[in-house]
């Protein structure tokens, strides 16, 4: 619910979206920018941080560069910005995986409403960013990936949020089987 009020909120033509739990790349917009092109959304990825990392990032309260080398980061190969390979890339790559990633997604506003936004009978945590990104697919909006590019650095946190997993994927599953492209229950009651 909270990302579609966004988005209905927002008044520019391309959003980028982030979670509050993310440090970004300085270059992190730069490359959105870069990269976006009509009739495709971005999706990226994201180094997650150890609870230890974690810690120390918030002691210090300010942001410090995480590098390949940084103890407590995961997904190594997520710390390197590599431009000329993501440019080599980004039409190739991730073509099986994850179809989203709202941590690091973005996409022209005119899609999304399009396939009316996210589907708000996702609650918690877990699968609103395939349905939106599978949806958008069926639309005709394919998929870029940001793979050395647009990178972002995951705090660590728990995860009781995650109380909706199951239902959620059971529902994404369904939906996925409708193969509908657009959502009922989405952002036009926010506009």
């Amino acid at each position: 619910m909270m990302r579609n009020k966004c988005v209905a909120a927002a008044t520019g033509d391309y959003i980028v979206q982030i979670d509050g739990d993310l440090l970004l790349h300085p270059q992190f917009i730069a490359d959105h920018e870069a990269f976006a092109r009509r009739g495709c959304y971005l999706k990226g990825g994201r180094v997650c941080l150890d609870e230890r990392l974690t810690a120390a990032i918030c002691a210090e309260e300010r942001a410090r560069p995480i590098r390949f080398w940084t103890a407590g980061a995961e997904k190594r190969e997520n710390t390197l910005r590599i431009p000329w390979a993501a440019r080599a890339l980004a039409s190739t790559y991730g073509r099986r995986r994850s179809s989203g990633l709202g941590a690091n997604m973005s996409f022209w506003r005119d899609d999304f409403l399009a396939v009316n936004g996210y589907d708000e009978h996702f609650e918690g945590w877990g699968g609103e960013d395939d349905d939106l990104a599978l949806r958008l697919q069926r639309y005709g909006v394919r998929k870029r990936s940001l793979k050395f590019a647009g990178l972002v650095y995951h705090l660590w946190h728990g995860h009781e949020h995650m109380y909706n997993l199951d239902r959620n994927r059971r529902y994404l599953e369904e939906m996925n089987r409708r193969g509908d492209w657009r959502c009922d229950d989405g952002v036009d009651k926010w506009l």
